[in-house]
């Protein structure tokens, strides 16, 4: 089985093919740190366009550092302060192009209007423009094209390497790109490109994961900010500790986090291993690893937990010490007994805003659905018998994006909905903060604001049974 494409290699594949844009970027080193990107595009006149960067590629946590309307023309500046280099994203609507920022970097951004073209613009692929022809210490040039001459090479030889029979032209590609970059001084991107040569290695089976390990990882220092090092980090260490603790080998350390809760002796046990001799490293393998630990069967997640809250205050690292607290704020976020996430939006129905604060004091039935999905909407009509047996003491509440606000109003009216109907639309973090993967998607709060149940059984399971049990309650 063909090892998977992880995040970057994905990202880059599909800006090469499915972009709608083409980028011009040009970067100039300044002696001052602040960090600034320009650009113009008619497509956001007067549109909100916003510079984020990635802090921690374990749980791919982004960070807003500028935000700006563009002008009536498309133009608009963002700028951020940073001490060293970042993977982040420029992001306009619901496009969203790849950058890298560097303290004093000046980068021009041009996004050429696709509008109306016809659905070939799909595969108009990302173009970079520079005013200097000396290349070598642009970041973003360096790595548009390196990741250009790579992606070409995996999807030119997938089927070979599916078969394992690569190693030969992948070991031969492997020297051409070392040849054809050797004059790059941009260190961001010598380490990129080592870590993205090292995940070319083990994809295409040229070297084994024990090796990469030992060659890449042991003895030098955790690229935290670097995408190439953490994507290769991510995708050799993946899921390796849940396998583990379930073998005979793993038991003590199983035992070290389910009865014990002891971090630093889970450390201690996997030094053992002598793949993991790096402190830093091995300390980072155990939080990820307690991360996704947690949704595993016959795991105490209160245990889980006390670990991630011992490493935000006494991990190796500052930056280990930020992913544990990312980590532990992601297991926590929509556990019972927790807050659920805030929100205001519009009433479609009455027009005004409404608020998850304006029904305390009342049970809720929270669902997030899609007009246009069926399972969605058979579901959505089972509520309205729960909402004639329960409403008068539990409240319902329906979260949808609707497009044509007067298209579901008249769904509702038609069908008699008696019950709260949302609109999200354009509220993305919305969706993120309830962590809605698909729809329907239902959640019990309780009359104070805090997650009752996540998931809720849904209206065609067993919700009936529970609420009857909430709302006969003395």
């Amino acid at each position: 089985m063909l090892p998977p494409l992880y995040p970057r290699q994905l990202t880059c594949m599909a800006n090469k093919f499915f972009s709608t844009v083409v980028l011009c970027l040009c970067a100039f080193v300044l002696q001052a740190q602040q960090a600034v990107v320009t650009g113009r595009s008619t497509m956001f006149g007067n549109k909100p366009v916003a510079l984020y960067i990635i802090d921690d590629f374990i749980t791919n946590n982004s960070v807003l550092v500028d935000s700006t309307k563009a002008s009536a023309e498309g133009s608009f500046t963002l700028k951020n302060a940073v001490k060293q280099p970042y993977y982040g994203f420029l992001k306009a609507g619901e496009l969203v192009y790849d950058i890298h920022l560097e303290p004093g970097a000046k980068i021009n951004v041009v996004i050429y209007d696709t509008t109306g073209s016809s659905n070939d613009s799909l595969f108009v692929p990302i173009a970079f423009n520079q005013r200097s022809s000396d290349y070598s210490n642009d970041v973003n040039v360096a790595i548009t094209r390196f990741d250009n001459e790579y992606n070409d090479f995996l999807l030119l030889n997938y089927k070979a390497i599916l078969r394992k029979t690569a190693q030969k032209i992948t070991e031969e590609f492997i020297k051409q790109l070392q040849t054809n970059y050797a004059k790059y001084t941009n260190s961001y991107f010598k380490s990129y490109m080592a870590y993205r040569i090292a995940t070319l290695e083990l994809t295409a089976y040229v070297k084994g994961e024990k090796t990469i390990i030992k060659q890449y990882f042991n003895n030098k220092p955790v690229l935290y900010t670097n995408d190439g090092y953490m994507d290769l980090f991510n995708q050799v260490f993946e899921g390796t500790m849940k396998d583990y603790v379930i073998s005979s080998k793993g038991q003590s350390l199983l035992n070290a986090i389910n009865v014990n809760a002891n971090f630093d002796k889970a450390l201690n046990l996997l030094k053992q291993d002598s793949t993991l001799q790096n402190d830093t490293v091995r300390e980072l393998y155990l939080i990820k690893g307690l991360g996704e630990l947690f949704y595993r069967p016959g795991i105490v997640k209160y245990s889980i937990l006390e670990m991630l809250k011992y490493a935000t205050e006494k991990a190796l690292t500052p930056d280990n010490k930020l992913i544990a607290t990312h980590l532990l704020a992601k297991l926590e976020k929509l556990r019972a007994g927790t807050p659920a996430p805030p929100f205001t939006l519009k009433n479609i129905v009455t027009g005004q805003p409404a608020s998850l604060a304006d029904f305390r004091g009342k049970v809720i039935y929270l669902s997030f659905w899609d007009e246009n999905n069926i399972p969605s909407v058979q579901e959505i009509d089972l509520i309205k018998e729960l909402d004639k047996q329960f409403g008068k003491r539990i409240a319902f509440i329906s979260i949808g994006n609707y497009e044509d606000e007067a298209k579901t109003l008249a769904l509702i009216t038609r069908n008699k909905y008696k019950w709260v109907f949302l609109n999200s639309k354009g509220n993305k973090q919305l969706v993120d903060d309830y962590e809605v993967l698909s729809y329907p998607a239902f959640y019990l709060i309780d009359a104070a604001g805090n997650i009752l149940k996540y998931p809720a059984d849904r209206p065609s399971g067993n919700i009936g049974a529970t609420l009857d049990k909430i709302y006969n309650k003395k």
